[in-house]
């Protein structure tokens, strides 16, 4: 670089002086005794006037100081010329490394720019997404969903996120799109960024799902069944039907655990979950909300029955259960069931409280017979 600059301004001190040397000659050019040996020799020089040759020598003065600014600017020139095309290069190297992926687009939703995670998340090169429009690209349809982001930011000119599941890309998406303004303050398209959140996603429905079920079972634990049974009880409401609580008590857990050990009284709970869930719809919240307690909350069904008929059906399972006498104990079930009818005022710890009672009353009134004998 440096040899290129001192080169260019030799070969500029050259043009100056020959163009100098063109001036002082000017005049003998007019000379009828001009000759191109009398300019070289330096006679024109000589008898040229003071005056005259002291004007011509700042001029060619000024032609040499002309020359090397001219270098000089030329130089810099390509100096800015080279510091623009190295960062444009590092502008296209870190759009590529960014792990989102980013397009840009103008206002009419098509694709001007696109990085190497677009095309990548997108599976096509990006002549082939070039001048598409983003809704076809990322979404498959041919126009835009409900919750784009970028129509958001079009309209109203300040950035919008959102998140959904892209069913044609099969990946859970955080959308931004962020405003494009030209010199004048007008929108002229969005910087849409994608990030593929799939993976957080699935770890914190893993999360929700440990910390709303029972780790032995499998079935929903207490905060599960609160969660779920108050949204529960108010569609009921909505669709005017009524719902059945069962409270149900494994009797004699502790027996079990004490004669048999914890993990006959283990195997015990999770036959229990399992009878539970042959008994009751998959849409019914089934849930073990304590050692050996188990709720489930169901919906009125017209082909369920009353109380005595979920009763008679849980028992029936029970009994058979015990009928193939493969464990080296019996499952017996204390329970308690309460109705709430479409237009009753339930609430989910009231029904639990009295679907409570009745459970300890049936079995006391076991108890009992049991003591009679």
């Amino acid at each position: 670089m440096g040899g290129n600059i001192i080169k260019r301004e030799y070969a500029a001190i050259v043009v100056g002086a020959a163009l100098g040397l063109a001036l002082l000659s000017s005049d003998a050019a007019l000379d009828p005794a001009f000759s191109p040996v009398r300019i070289f020799s330096g006679s024109v020089i000589a008898d040229m006037p003071l005056s005259r040759l002291f004007t011509r020598l700042l001029i060619f003065a000024g032609l040499i100081a002309s020359g090397l600014l001219v270098s000089r600017l030329i130089v810099r020139q390509g100096q800015l010329q080279g510091l623009i095309e190295r960062a444009k290069l590092e502008w296209e190297e870190t759009f590529d490394i960014i792990n989102d992926a980013i397009t840009i687009h103008d206002k009419d939703f098509n694709i001007v720019r696109a990085n190497k995670a677009a095309t990548e998340m997108l599976g096509a090169p990006f002549r082939d997404i070039l001048g598409r429009k983003c809704y076809r690209s990322y979404h498959g349809t041919g126009y835009p969903p409900e919750t784009c982001p970028s129509c958001r930011t079009l309209a109203t000119g300040v950035p919008s996120v959102t998140e959904t599941f892209e069913a044609s890309l099969n990946k859970h998406l955080e959308i931004k799109a962020l405003p494009r303004f030209d010199s004048n303050n007008r929108i002229v398209g969005v910087v849409h960024v994608v990030r593929d959140i799939s993976t957080r996603v699935d770890v914190e429905t893993q999360l929700r799902s440990l910390s709303l079920t029972d780790d032995l079972t499998g079935l929903y634990n207490r905060r599960g069944f609160m969660t779920l049974a108050e949204q529960q009880l108010k569609l009921a409401t909505r669709m005017k039907k009524g719902c059945y609580l069962l409270f149900a008590d494994l009797d004699g857990l502790k027996q079990i655990n004490d004669s048999l050990g914890h993990a006959e009284g283990c195997h015990a709970l999770i036959e229990t979950s399992v009878i539970l869930r042959e008994c009751f719809r998959e849409s019914d919240i089934i849930s073990r909300i304590g050692g050996d307690e188990f709720v489930v909350l169901s919906t009125e069904n017209s082909s369920e029955g009353g109380p005595e008929l979920i009763s008679g059906r849980l028992q029936k399972k029970i009994d058979e259960f015990n009928g193939r006498g493969s464990f080296r104990y019996r499952l017996s079930l204390s329970m308690g069931i309460v109705y709430c009818g479409p237009e009753d005022r339930c609430s989910i710890d009231g029904m639990l409280h009295e679907a409570d009672q009745l459970m300890y009353e049936q079995k006391r009134t076991r108890k009992n017979l049991h003591g009679a004998k």
